[in-house]
């Protein structure tokens, strides 16, 4: 891959879906009484809208006995930028990596959607003949209020914090123990993000 940035797009349900799936939190300000929300349910005496089954959460070890499900915790920091030759401020991507048995799923903690100083950028490349095809890698940015879920295989980068602040995320996966099982990486030379456009 030669070294032009991937431009940085908006996050929604639609553009990622190659990848995996979007959760966007329900609006604050809309009725909690599910009338808004066709798809929630009314739970906890009336007080709370459910919405069941808003990601998947799947496992594709076969016969590992050690296999588990996991939640963790990432206190990622912001990233430091560099320039691009217009000048324009610019992400590295170094590495890729990817689950090759489960899904993934990060949710920010803390985070306000309203708050532009702080955010961060979830890449995401498909794969060609096992590895990440680098020539359609894409570049998402997210609000604070929205969460990811890589399908099963997926390349992606680590998580990119992009402004003043750090970011907490609790990330739910299914892991065995053995490390090119639970995480495969490769390196992803040259991969810059644009982060104005």
């Amino acid at each position: 891959m030669s070294t032009s940035a991937v431009p940085l797009e908006v996050l929604s349900k639609t553009t990622f879906a190659p990848y995996g799936v979007v959760i966007d939190a329900p609006s604050i300000e809309k009725d909690i009484s599910g009338s808004a929300f066709p798809a929630g349910i009314p739970a906890n005496q009336g007080s709370a809208v459910k919405f069941p089954d808003i990601s998947p959460l799947e496992c594709n070890f076969l016969g590992s006995v050690s296999t588990r499900a996991a939640i963790t915790l990432f206190h990622c920091s912001p990233r430091s930028v560099s320039f691009l030759p217009n000048q324009h401020r610019a992400i590295d991507v170094a590495i890729l990596e990817r689950h090759p048995y489960t899904t993934q799923t990060f949710i920010p903690l803390g985070l306000d959607p309203d708050d532009s100083s702080t955010s961060f950028i979830v890449v995401v490349a498909p794969s060609i003949a096992d590895k990440p095809d680098l020539r359609y890698i894409r570049a998402f940015k997210a609000r604070g209020d929205q969460a990811v879920t890589y399908s099963i295989g997926t390349w992606h980068s680590p998580m990119i914090v992009l402004g003043k602040k750090a970011v907490s995320f609790v990330v739910t996966q299914f892991m065995n123990g053995v490390p090119e099982d639970d995480c495969e990486e490769i390196e992803a030379p040259n991969v810059k993000i644009d982060i104005e456009v």
